[in-house]
């Protein structure tokens, strides 16, 4: 690893490197993640990685004399190793471990793969089992109780202190039966016992609460931080970046037929003695995360979602670079394949469809890159997955570039713009899959990849088919129900006014009336399942009093000896006030342009008791606004019939430029051919030559620019800022038109201005400069939209489009 990288690891976050000079293993971590490529330029998306704990591996119950320690996070299904195994007088008694603790819930158990409900004492309650077989269980909390159903039978060998603090485990005791009934009642001689569970408790940094969840952001953090995993100090994380990704991950995303799926949520197991990379990888596999090192010395993550890149790398700081087009007959692969875990196939292996490109496969054959990945446990998720994997082995460029001083901008960067004029690159979006930088040569080394927005896209047609879910083989097989309706309505209640209701109904089943249906709710794709209340009909059940506008999911099973498959309803919103709001009064844009990374707005609301929130909207101009799929960027709470205003962007900033409009002939420094007058500036052909003024941009920061070029005959001109050995370009420009750029300054810039090149003639006006800071408004040209939302979190009309250059 270059020293370069090293020391500023060290400096940045003491207890990364050790006395010696040598990364620790939390450096050593954080270091790899920098740079960005410890997944997609490694091996981790070919399979057979010993790591990898399969499905069918969790699955199996373990005869060890050591049990291997394991930990599982999300909603998973497991068995576990015996750490106790005892007969006596004709009963078998086993304890079981099944991972690290703790867990949030036991949600199912399973006997010889038959689902089995048990009392409140832990005896089994339908057939065959009734009466015969009792499991108990511990959540692995930190303090435990001993199973003292185990310690009665066997007080020479356990006792009070066998606790298994921090262990999940189930005791299970099972009795002897009639020889005629034996094969029955124990198929497998020995019951094979394992359960479904929400495993894994994560700390939220947007709530500053540690709960069970299935996002798989939140189980990265945890792994990073938890000493059975990285076991990195809390205080090295940016839990602000860590939120950010967190939302990302519980994005909902519609899917064929009607459904939904989060965009990262899934599973993680492992055991203890596995080396972290090796799970940094599967996870940076299943969330495209990457985790990095900030500039403020704690480890970020760019989530797995497209965000257009903010550094340019122009041609003129690059010393040398090596370039293939991988996009033709030598690109990486024509085929992905992904295998993942499919919770409705009893959390086993599946397959998703091949990702193929039968173009290329007919012309040169068929170069598959295998991907395991079990973290992920829907198809959806998957097929996105083999489509970034797709498009980075297919890449139109990828290979080294090397730079001056000037692209240690790309610190910390995941995507860049790139211009390498000799290959026609003009300012691409690139992937940094490596970035180092070399002291003693003074450059940077970036490993590079093209990429492009539509790559985390996926379209109806791409989504492919799911795996049939196969049929059970129990002959006592009961049919799922039918006619399953699920609405959202309103009810009064006395003190609360109108409350929200969600009601499911279906078919009795015919010709049954030993019975009894099972209805659950959950936020939607939350899977954190809670009872509805059931109807004496066995037909219809309700849950009241919900989140008002938050969107839910049910799911109504039969339950007898056996239970049926759960018939799913998704994306029931909870609504208390069906009414929408009315349009606002006014939604006005307050403040003259131009507007310096900032605009100032006033919403002003009609005497309507409705209206509760209104929201602001950003979009690019001209593109589609739709409130469905629109992210909201300021929530103003409101009410009848008053005005607010609000500023998007930083309001402190202001033009650095004197007599920006060129109205006397003063202030600017003009080169030779350069001319004031007419209220422009204006230059003659014969010198490449500028026009300037005294004007600071600090180290490190980037000043936003906008000219006019009022006239225009030939040659081009181009942004520049100096400290007189430093010059810091924006693009060229040779048309008539009005222009924004926006340049890095690496040291401290003391003048800015126009240089024009010796052939360029033309006149330019209005010149704007200003320092960027953390707060301003993106620059662009922008559609902003405002709409008033109920209670229930119900839109009215939009307002806008208002039209803005931000500058």
């Amino acid at each position: 690893m270059p020293v370069a990288i090293v020391g500023f690891i060290g400096t940045l976050v003491p207890g990364l490197v050790g006395a010696g000079g040598a990364l620790t293993l939390a450096g050593n971590l954080v270091a790899g993640a920098l740079g960005l490529g410890l997944s997609y330029a490694g091996s981790v998306l070919f399979a057979d990685k010993p790591s990898t704990l399969k499905p069918q591996d969790v699955k199996t119950a373990l005869r060890q004399s050591v049990l291997t320690r394991r930990k599982h996070y999300g909603l998973v299904r497991t068995s576990g190793g015996y750490a106790f195994y005892r007969s006596r007088k004709g009963n078998l008694y086993m304890v079981m471990y099944l991972g690290e603790g703790p867990t949030n819930a036991f949600v199912e158990h399973y006997l010889d793969q038959r689902p089995v409900t048990l009392d409140a004492n832990g005896y089994i309650q339908g057939k065959p089992y009734r009466g015969k077989v009792r499991i108990e269980t511990r959540k692995g909390q930190a303090s435990e109780t001993h199973y003292s159903s185990i310690a009665s039978v066997f007080p020479e060998i356990w006792g009070a202190n066998h606790r298994g603090n921090g262990c999940i485990s189930v005791a299970i005791t099972a009795r002897g039966v009639k020889p005629e009934d034996f094969n029955s009642v124990y198929p497998n001689r020995i019951p094979q016992y394992d359960s479904v569970r929400q495993d894994g408790i994560v700390y939220d940094p947007r709530t500053s609460t540690s709960v069970w969840s299935p996002n798989l952001y939140l189980i990265y953090l945890d792994y990073l931080r938890n000493p059975d995993g990285a076991g990195i100090a809390w205080d090295y994380f940016d839990e602000d970046d860590f939120s950010a990704a967190a939302d990302v991950g519980d994005q909902i995303l519609p899917t064929n037929g009607g459904g939904t799926v989060r965009r990262a949520h899934g599973q993680l197991s492992y055991d203890l003695t596995t080396e972290p990379a090796d799970i940094i990888d599967r996870l940076e596999t299943a969330t495209d995360g990457r985790i990095y090192l900030k500039s403020n010395g704690k480890i970020g993550i760019h989530p797995g979602i497209w965000v257009d890149p903010t550094v340019s790398i122009h041609d003129g700081c690059i010393t040398s670079y090596e370039m293939s087009d991988s996009s033709g007959p030598l690109r990486e692969a024509n085929e992905i394949t992904l295998e993942y875990t499919n919770p409705l196939s009893g959390f086993s292996s599946a397959s998703c469809d091949p990702w193929r490109d039968e173009t290329d496969i007919s012309a040169s054959g068929t170069r598959t890159i295998p991907i395991e990945a079990f973290e992920i446990q829907n198809h959806h998720h998957g097929r996105r997955v083999q489509k970034l994997r797709y498009h980075r082995a297919s890449a139109r460029w990828q290979g080294k570039v090397v730079t001056d001083l000037y692209g240690i901008q790309a610190r910390g960067e995941r995507r860049i713009f790139l211009e390498i004029r000799d290959l026609g690159i003009d300012f691409e979006p690139f992937e940094i899959e490596s970035f180092e930088e070399d002291d003693e040569s003074m450059t940077v080394v970036m490993s590079v990849r093209s990429c492009r927005s539509d790559m985390y896209e996926l379209s109806s047609e791409e989504e492919g088919t799911p795996p049939p879910t196969p049929p059970s083989t129990d002959e006592d097989d009961l049919d799922a129900p039918t006619n399953v309706v699920a609405t959202s309505s309103q009810r009064v209640v006395s003190g609360q006014g109108s409350v929200s209701v969600i009601t499911v109904t279906w078919d009795a089943y015919p010709d049954r009336d030993d019975l009894t249906a099972e209805a659950q709710i959950s936020l939607a794709d939350q899977n954190q399942w809670s009872p509805m209340t059931m109807d004496a009909s066995q037909t219809r059940a309700e849950a009241i009093g919900l989140a008002d506008g938050a969107i839910y999911d049910v799911q109504v099973r039969w339950k007898g000896a056996y239970r049926s498959d759960w018939v799913l309803k998704e994306n029931i919103k909870a609504v208390a006030d069906a009414i929408a709001p009315q349009s606002l009064e006014s939604f006005t844009i307050t403040a003259a342009a131009p507007h310096l990374g900032h605009v100032k707005f006033l919403i002003a609301t009609k005497n309507d008791p409705r209206v509760k929130t209104v929201n602001l909207y950003r979009v690019a101009s001209g593109a589609a606004f739709n409130i469905n799929t629109a992210t909201p960027i300021y929530t103003q709470v409101a009410g009848p019939s008053t005005s607010y205003t609000y500023t998007d962007g930083d309001p402190t900033r202001s033009n650095i430029f004197s007599n920006p409009g060129f109205d006397t002939d003063t202030v600017w420094t003009k080169g030779t051919g350069w001319t004031i007058g007419s209220g422009t500036a204006n230059k003659a052909a014969g010198n490449n030559t500028l026009i300037t003024q005294a004007a600071s941009i600090a180290a490190g920061k980037k000043g936003r620019l906008s000219f006019d070029i009022t006239a225009f005959s030939a040659g081009s001109c181009v942004p520049r800022v100096t400290n007189g050995t430093n010059n810091y370009e924006g693009a060229a420009r040779s048309a008539v038109g009005a222009y924004r750029d926006t340049i890095a300054a690496v040291v401290a810039t003391t003048t800015a201005g126009i240089r024009g090149s010796a052939t360029f003639v033309g006149s330019i006006d209005n010149l704007v400069l200003y320092e960027e800071t953390s707060d301003c408004a993106p620059q662009g040209v922008w559609d902003y939209y405002a709409v008033p939302f109920n209670g229930s979190n119900i839109p009215g009309p939009a307002s806008g489009p208002l039209t803005t250059i931000i500058i």
